[in-house]
C-alpha cells in the first residue's frame, strides 16, 4: 500500500501514523454524547456539504468558485468554506441621513468570498417600517442606500441592515439615529 493512501477501504479506515500507513476499524460515535454546540456545528457542516454538492451540479456557481480558488484549494473546499464563514457588518454609517429624500446610509460589509446583497430598512421609534430596500455596491468600500422618501420623524429611528452572501448566510445589525 502506498504511504500517501488514506481514507475508507471497505469496512476499514486507512490513516497515516508518522511515516507509516495504519489500517483500523472506523471510530464508533454511537455512544458519544454531543453538546448543544457540537450538535449545531455538525448540522452546519452537514448543510455545508449539501451546499457544496449543489455547487458541483450548477455550472455557473461552480465557475464562480473556480475563480475564487487559491493554491491547491478545490471548488468543493471553496464552497464549504464560503458556507461556513458568515459575512460581517463592519460599519453602519448614518451620519449623512437626516430624513430627507436622497440622503444616504453607508454600510461596510465583508465576506471572505463575496457579499451578495445588503438590505436596509428604516424603522421609526414606534417600530413601524418607514422604508426599506437594497443598498447598491459602489466601488468605495461600502454599500450605499439612498432614502426614497422624506421622514419627518427620523430622529430616534433605527436603521436595520441585513447582509447576504452567495450561499445564503444572513447577518443582521442595526444602528440607532441619535435624537439630539
Amino acid at each position: 500500500m502506498l504511504l500517501g493512501s488514506f481514507g475508507k477501504l471497505g469496512g476499514y479506515v486507512v490513516r497515516r501514523w508518522g511515516n507509516k500507513a495504519v489500517i483500523s476499524l472506523p471510530p464508533s460515535t454511537k455512544h458519544r454524547k454531543w453538546s448543544k454546540l457540537q450538535k449545531a456545528n455538525r448540522l452546519t457542516f452537514k448543510e455545508a456539504m449539501a451546499y457544496a454538492r449543489r455547487v458541483l451540479s450548477d455550472p455557473e456557481v461552480w465557475n464562480y468558485y473556480k475563480k475564487k480558488r487559491r493554491g491547491k484549494q478545490t471548488v468543493w473546499n471553496c464552497a464549504v468554506a464560503d458556507f461556513m464563514l458568515k459575512p460581517t457588518i463592519d460599519v453602519i454609517d448614518v451620519s449623512e441621513y437626516e430624513g430627507a429624500k436622497g440622503d444616504e446610509i453607508v454600510v461596510v460589509a465583508n465576506d471572505k468570498y463575496a457579499v451578495g446583497s445588503v438590505i436596509v430598512s428604516i424603522v421609526n421609534a414606534q417600530g413601524l417600517e418607514i422604508e426599506s430596500g437594497p443598498a447598491i455596491h459602489d466601488w468605495t468600500p461600502g454599500w450605499r442606500y439612498t432614502a426614497k422618501m422624506k421622514n419627518r420623524t427620523w430622529k430616534g429611528c433605527r436603521v436595520n441592515v441585513e447582509v447576504h452572501d452567495v450561499p445564503g448566510n444572513v447577518v443582521s445589525g442595526f444602528r440607532m439615529i441619535e435624537q439630539t
